[in-house]
């Protein structure tokens, strides 16, 4: 029996335990049988929800990993990211045109769309996150090319994105994570500012 079952088992029977005794007792002594099933309930009820939470962040964390596999599995997003790095690293690149890079853009993009989503159904936390997403997600949204060929071009398309960037630098800013690309910051845009504005 795997450890997670076993615990369920064990943390249900100390819950019909803790009733069963407090029915027998309650002839003798209502003390008693109060006190045995209320503690052994209380017992059976942490030791499940310690198990729950567990599963919880294990299924979180396999899901988190997919979804960063998932990322990298599409070529798009792979060749724009390396663009993006070299420039994150001090290299000059290229401008990005729409002949050129809007097909790897709206790949990348579609992908941080879904992301946002997660993250608004509070399916991930930006704890849970940061590590591991965080520079993907500034890297291409704090980047003044893709803002002029499509966040700022058609910023109702990306409120999600908007709202969740405000959210994301908050919590960065909160516990002392550095900010990436902050001369090209999406909130320096007036298209930023116009969103927030109305919101």
């Amino acid at each position: 029996m795997k450890k997670s079952n076993l615990i369920i088992v064990i943390s249900t029977f100390l819950i019909v335990v803790g009733i069963f005794f407090g029915s027998v007792f309650t002839d003798y002594d209502d003390i008693i049988s109060t006190t045995i099933t209320t503690i052994t309930a209380i017992i059976g009820a942490v030791a499940l929800y310690i198990q729950f939470k567990k599963d919880k962040e294990i299924n979180q964390a396999s899901f988190i990993m997919e979804f960063h596999q998932n990322f990298y599995e599409h070529e798009e997003n792979t060749r724009l990211l390396k663009i993006l790095d070299k420039k994150f690293s001090g290299h000059k690149i290229k401008k990005f045109t729409e002949e050129e890079n809007l097909e790897d853009i709206l790949s990348y993009l579609s992908w941080i769309r879904i992301l946002c989503g997660f993250l608004k159904k509070k399916i991930f936390t930006y704890e849970t996150i940061d590590e591991v997403f965080g520079y993907k997600f500034f890297m291409i949204t704090n980047n003044k090319d893709v803002q002029r060929i499509e966040l700022c071009k058609y910023p109702d398309t990306y409120k999600i994105v908007y709202r969740i960037h405000k959210e994301w630098t908050k919590y960065r800013k909160k516990h002392d994570i550095s900010l990436i690309m902050e001369k090209e910051d999406l909130s320096k845009t007036n298209e930023y500012k116009n969103m927030f504005n109305k919101i």
